[in-house]
């Protein structure tokens, strides 16, 4: 929208501002384009920093577990370790616990619990007993029988403030049979020195979880004012379900350990199941970015500053000759071709545009003179093509009506009264006659051979019984011959040429009777159901000839749609709705309350392309010789503007059409 205005504004202001919008565009988007990258840049250099710092320590400390359980397995290998003289396996036991101080108590325990050999180098009591006291939770039964290493967790030693854990091992005799275990308690306070040794930059901090979710080792800094319990558990449920998740060496944007907005990776230990998690503030990330923004909005104004003094330079110079084209148009959109000349006093661009300028208003004022001849001599035609559409319309209203009420009714109304008013006569002279065969038969059962032959020839028995039937179906297709002329003549009314109220359904009824032929079953089509709703009662002031020729079309129309949906073998029942109902006046309506005649039908619906144009006159969907599509055009004319009433179409494709009538009860006022 702000384009938009803009491009609406003056020139001047274009130059004004256009320049200094153009300039601090395209370094917003450099601009932008520099900081997504920047930004992208510095999470893939943090990402790797904080995955190498993971890696490390997990590493580390995936080695130092090793050497040591790698220490334990070559003791356990020594063949007959468990048979040695006590002083012998005390040797090789001091001298596990001289090659790291990780050893606080290490111990050989036989199958029957009892401690063979201890070594505690860092405790006053004896090792005996501090390995009696160490080594109680061991599972020495099940290690004996499985003869497999076992871990324990981790615990936390108040008296020496360390972390501590077990670590057993199967020893096998000269028989390769298990017959005792070797234990060993390993402190943990070389997480701390490798949590220390790694640099997580300024705010950062890594910490390590066991298997329990439990800190083991974390960075102390300054920062922290209280130090979390050794073995604390993490209590954040949504770090501890974050974390649990990610993959390792993934990079995550979470709130960190500290309450803070963070971005993390963990590393694990995969021999003890331990996560290694280092944590990045994201605002020590994007730090070098907003000290770049700042720098760029800098850099902006600045820029923004001296294209606003170019720009008002740039206005200044060519703002007045601008001026003048803009009058000169100005005068040539109100006609006044012969004032416009624009002064050629310069070299550049603009001076061959004054040059172009001129030439085009002379062209200009020629081409004007010639079109106001054009367009009086156009004005001529349209009229008379309006002349001559109007002589159609009258040709196609006469058409329809003469046909049907000058070649039907008046031919056949004669004729047809003649032979429906002497076959009354007929009947009466044939009960007589029959009635005189019959006394007859009585009084002369025996008649002369020759009459006797006549009637056994003649059948008189099915004659007397089947004449009067057939003296009684010629009556009723009389009567039915008189009924459609006098539908035809009802339909047509030409007696009836001004406004007259009149009975609606009596006008639908005889269309339809007219159409009754389409309506019915042939070979080839099934017939089509007519359904009545006729839920107006009274007469309406109209032509009711125009009226009925609205019926017609609109009928006519639908009975075409439903033609190609009219097959006997299909379980498809064509029908044609009519449903009238009083509409009631609007509040602000001076026509009083309306009729609403709806036809529809539920054939395949008219697309939209074609029902936009279906009352424009001469439009037509039928094959040449079929139709001239004027059928809808004259009926939307007699509602409208005879009847000042409406006539819309609604239409859905698949489901059907409706042609809706709505026309004023009363009209005071129609013009014919």
């Amino acid at each position: 929208m702000f384009m938009i205005q803009m491009f609406r504004c003056s020139i001047a202001s274009l130059l004004r501002y256009g320049l200094v919008l153009w300039v601090v565009l395209n370094l917003v988007i450099v601009g932008g384009i520099f900081l997504q990258l920047t930004s992208t840049l510095e999470l893939e250099t943090a990402w790797q920093l904080q995955e190498q710092r993971a890696e490390a320590i997990g590493g580390q400390t995936t080695r130092y577990l090793d050497e040591l359980q790698l220490q334990m397995t070559y003791l356990t290998k020594v063949r007959g370790l468990a048979d040695l003289d006590t002083e012998i396996q005390r040797d090789l036991l001091e001298g596990l616990t001289r090659s790291t101080d990780a050893y606080d108590t290490v111990a050989i325990i036989d199958r029957d619990g009892a401690i063979r050999t201890a070594v505690a180098p860092y405790h006053r009591r004896s090792a005996a007993h501090v390995a009696l006291r160490t080594f109680a939770q061991v599972p020495l039964k099940t290690i004996l029988e499985q003869g497999d290493r076992y871990t324990s967790p981790i615990e936390f030693d108040v008296r020496h403030n360390l972390l501590f854990m077990n670590l057993a091992m199967p020893i096998l005799d000269t028989e390769n049979q298990v017959q005792s275990v070797l234990v060993a308690r390993l402190n943990l306070k070389f997480l701390n020195f490798l949590v220390s040794q790694i640099s997580p930059d300024r705010h950062g901090y890594i910490y390590i979880l066991d298997q329990q979710d439990r800190i083991l080792a974390q960075t102390q800094t300054a920062e922290i004012a209280t130090q979390q319990p050794p073995l604390a558990p993490l209590l954040d449920t949504q770090l501890r379900d974050r974390l649990r998740q990610a993959q390792p060496e993934t990079l995550q944007r979470y709130r960190g350990l500290r309450g803070q907005e963070t971005l993390g990776v963990s590393s694990l230990v995969y021999s003890v199941n331990w996560r290694v998690v280092v944590e990045l503030p994201t605002r020590d990330v994007f730090a070098p970015l907003w000290q770049l923004v700042q720098k760029m909005l800098a850099t902006l104004l600045i820029v923004a500053i001296v294209s606003v003094l170019a720009g008002l330079a740039l206005a200044r110079y060519f703002l007045p000759q601008l001026q003048q084209l803009t009058q000169a148009a100005k005068a040539i959109s109100q006609g006044q071709f012969q004032t416009v000349s624009l002064r050629e006093n310069t070299t550049n661009e603009l001076g061959t545009l004054a040059q172009a300028f001129n030439y085009m208003s002379e062209q200009l004022r020629a081409t004007f003179q010639t079109l106001e001849t054009r367009n009086t001599e156009l004005n001529e035609t349209l009229d008379t093509l309006k002349q001559t559409q109007l002589q159609l319309v009258q040709t196609e209203k006469m058409s329809s009506l003469g046909q049907l009420v000058a070649g039907v009714a008046h031919e056949i109304n004669n004729p047809i009264n003649f032979i429906y008013g002497n076959l009354t006569h007929a009947q009466v002279y044939t009960d007589e006659l029959l009635e005189v065969v019959e006394a007859y038969r009585r009084c002369y059962p025996n008649p002369v051979p020759e009459i006797k032959d006549l009637l056994e020839v003649q059948d008189i028995p099915f004659l007397i019984s089947d004449f009067p039937p057939l003296i009684t179906s010629m009556m009723d297709g009389a009567k039915r011959v008189c009924s459609i002329v006098a539908s035809l003549r009802n339909f047509s009314r030409l007696d009836e040429a001004q406004v007259k109220a009149v009975d609606i359904h009596e006008g639908i009824d005889n269309t339809l009777i007219i159409l009754q032929n389409q309506l019915k079953e042939k070979s080839d089509f099934c017939a089509i159901e007519v359904v009545k709703n006729y839920h107006f009662s009274g007469e309406v002031e109209c032509y009711a000839a125009k009226l009925n020729q609205v019926f017609m079309n609109l009928l006519d129309n639908a009975i075409h749609a439903l033609d190609v949906m009219r097959k006997p073998s299909d379980q498809f029942q064509p029908q044609i709705t009519i449903t009238t109902q009083r509409i009631a006046a609007a509040p602000n309506s001076s026509h009083g309350d309306q009729i609403e005649i709806e036809i529809s039908d539920n054939g395949t619906g008219i697309p939209e392309a074609v029902r936009s144009q279906i009352f424009d006159p001469f439009f037509t969907t039928k094959p040449i010789g079929k139709g001239t599509g004027l059928g809808l055009s004259i009926s939307y004319q007699i509602i409208r503007e005879q009847h000042q009433g409406e006539l819309f179409c609604l239409s859905e494709m698949g489901v059907g059409t409706q042609f809706k009538i709505r026309i004023p009860i009363q009209q005071p006022a129609i013009n014919p």
